[in-house]
Order: structure tokens, then sequence, then C-alpha cells
């Protein structure tokens, strides 16, 4: 999940953010001095994704994420399961109501959060709320609402080297240079700047 929040937030400051001056005062400001150095807020209601329709099915007791990569199927059983996700070893998807499921993710055994789905009226939506405890602080959120928490990212650059930190994870790249592993991050992911 923490990955998906700095996806998310990564893509909005890239399509449009507003940046936080070095005093807690959350106003809109620039990066008027030609640089992205300096804390930011990412602006989540300004992102725009491509592919952003998901693809969950429920039925016959198995939840199935088909528009995941890669897809997989669990028992939406209420027992946790082990399974091969980037980041998670383990979950649990329960039926809380007719139009509500909810999911959970552990790895090892450290709880990473839990996800609540929520069909709406028409049965064609669904609502996500969610709350991530894989960070450093807890982040929660539903649909495209982030907590402030889960948006604050700093970033630096220094002659070549580009570095990130937000949520618990960082990264020093160089410009141009080979990936480098996220600290913090569960998922093995690599970046390259």
């Amino acid at each position: 999940m923490k990955n998906t929040m700095t996806a998310l937030a990564a893509i909005s400051l890239v399509m449009g953010t507003v940046a936080c001056s070095d005093s807690t005062d959350d106003t809109e400001a620039t990066a008027s001095d030609g640089t992205i150095s300096g804390e930011w807020l990412a602006d989540a209601s300004s992102a725009e994704f491509e592919n952003d329709t998901r693809d969950y099915v429920l039925a016959d007791g198995t939840f199935d994420c088909r528009s995941c990569t890669p897809p997989y199927q669990v028992a939406a059983d209420g027992e946790w399961q082990t399974v091969d996700r980037p980041g998670v070893d383990s979950m649990m998807v329960e039926t809380v109501d007719d139009s509500t499921v909810r999911a959970a993710f552990r790895l090892g055994d450290a709880d990473l959060g839990s996800s609540t789905y929520t069909v709406g009226e028409d049965g064609e939506t669904v609502t996500l709320a969610f709350v991530d405890t894989s960070g450093t602080e807890e982040v929660t959120g539903s649909g495209v609402e982030i907590s402030d928490t889960g948006l604050r990212f700093s970033y630096s650059l220094e002659g070549d080297q580009y570095t990130s930190m937000g949520n618990g994870q960082s990264f020093t790249a160089t410009l141009g240079g080979d990936p480098v592993a996220i600290e913090g991050s569960n998922s093995n992911v690599m970046v390259a700047v």
C-alpha cells in the first residue's frame, strides 16, 4: 500500500502540486527559484491517472483482483492466507455485509494496514477506504482523499544527487544513474532518476 501512496504522491507532484514553505503554513507556493528542493505537500485532487479502472470480483467465496499486477485470488473467509505479493506475505479478506469487503495485510508479524471496499447503490461504483500503518506514521484515506501524512515529501537536488523522503521511505539516486533501492520499502522496488 505504501508504494501505491508513494506513486500517487509522485504522480501528483509531477502533474500539479502545492508546495509547502519552510514554515508549517500550508499556503500555496511554487518552486520559483527553479529547484525542487524543499518540503512538498502533494495535491491528490490534481492528479490524473491512466488506466484508473480497477477490476475486483467477489464470487463463490473468492476475492479476485483482476487488475492487480500480477492478478491474484484469495478466499474471502476472514482467515489469514499466505500470498506472493510485493511487500506483503499474508492477507485476510472478509465479507462484512452485502456491499462491503474488508482486506488486511501483513509482512511477517507486522500489520501493514487494511482496505475496505464498499459497492455503491448503483452496483457499479466501489469506494475504497484504507489505513496504511506500514510507514513511520499512519496514513488514512478514502477515494482520492489522503491524509497529509501520506502526501508530505521532501526533495533535494545537490549536484547530480537527488534525494526523496516521505512516509517512512527514502532514496538518494544519481541523475541518469543506475536504479537504487527505496529504503523503508518492503516491496524491493528500485528507482532511477
